[in-house]
């Protein structure tokens, strides 16, 4: 113990020394350039190294926990300090961060540049954001499949149950309700308003993808409304992965999908790795393909960073148990208890 505790108080200071080495390199560039160094350290510096600060003092990364929610499109935006190079090319929808009952961010992904791209502050105004949501272009990720759609945005927060436990709530709006959202209420949570991205069919779906450093699961559900039969609510036509099962039934994944979804979540740890220098142990994602058969990265509903308290999420099975006298088709796995229970009943080992 003595021993590790000392390696840590040598080895910390070095590692951050060499983790801020190419930032001050970068920071003298650009001073020569006649860049602004204030603002590239407040958007740039001072967000990592306070990462850094809290994870060696034992916290947890940003993105655990209730932070998983609204704290991933800026880790999807954010682009290594030492380099120019964009960030994650990976698409969002118009997507707007609240915090305390204000936004936060607007992220919003620019065809021309091919990347994620950020407002924050006084960029992101009410009417604009209004405006964009419910345009035909804004609504448009894609080809828009359904002629009379009148869902343009959805909110998900994240509030606590009765337990205390952390769990995630959805409303749906059309033009009337977002303007409402925005306009006149009070009280709005921590959570994301995230336009809605016309699915490539006459059902709402959402795909599912469950990552782990050992397998990727990826899964789909199917609303069992049709998006324009408006005898029912919005939400009962939209709601899928994120609402009662009731309303939504599994469906097949296409194989060129599935992988498209399996190469984004690849990309996503390592541009992770990259510019936090962590690894991610899990992460849950949700995704949607929209009419022009293009890949839309929603929301996040878990995140877990690689540390001391990581779980093995390598593959279980479950012994099959058979009727006796029955041979078993699979191999029964070795857990020791065999010899335990020999070794009680006196048995020879």
């Amino acid at each position: 113990i003595i021993f590790s505790t000392c390696c840590a108080s040598i080895l910390s200071p070095v590692w951050f020394l060499f983790w801020l080495r190419p930032r001050f390199v970068f920071l003298w560039a650009h001073g020569r350039e006649g860049s602004s160094l204030a603002a590239y350290v407040s958007r740039r510096v001072l967000p990592s190294l306070l990462v850094f600060l809290r994870i060696m003092s034992g916290g947890i990364h940003p993105l655990e926990e209730s932070g998983t929610l609204t704290n991933l499109y800026f880790y999807l935006w954010k682009k290594r300090a030492n380099t120019i190079e964009s960030g994650l090319e990976v698409k969002v929808p118009n997507t707007v961060v609240y915090e305390h009952n204000f936004p936060k961010g607007w992220y919003f992904w620019s065809e021309q540049k091919g990347e994620l791209e950020r407002r924050v502050g006084k960029e992101i105004d009410t009417e604009a954001v209004w405006r964009e949501f419910c345009s035909k272009k804004g609504r448009g990720c894609g080809a828009n499949l359904h002629g009379d759609l009148d869902v343009v945005a959805s909110y998900l927060s994240c509030t606590e149950d009765a337990e205390g436990k952390l769990q995630t709530s959805v409303e749906y709006f059309d033009r009337e309700g977002l303007l409402e959202f925005l306009t006149k209420r009070m009280k709005r949570g921590q959570g994301v308003l995230q336009q809605f991205v016309p699915p490539n069919g006459k059902y709402n779906v959402t795909m599912q993808a469950v990552w782990s450093p050992h397998v990727t699961m990826v899964d789909k559900r199917q609303n069992s409304f049709a998006l324009d039969d408006h005898r029912y609510p919005i939400y009962q036509r939209v709601v899928t992965y994120e609402g009662p099962t009731y309303y939504s039934k599994e469906a097949f994944v296409a194989p060129r999908v599935e992988a498209k979804v399996k190469s984004i979540c690849e990309r996503l740890t390592e541009h992770f790795y990259n510019t936090e220098h962590v690894r991610i142990a899990r992460m849950v994602l949700y995704f949607r393909v929209d009419g022009d058969r293009d890949v839309w990265l929603l929301w996040a509903s878990n995140i877990r960073i690689a540390g001391k308290d990581v779980v093995d999420l390598a593959p279980r099975y479950v012994p099959h148990y058979t009727a006796p006298g029955e041979p078993e088709p699979y191999p029964r796995l070795y857990t020791g208890e065999e010899e335990d229970e020999d070794d009680e009943d006196g048995g020879e080992g």
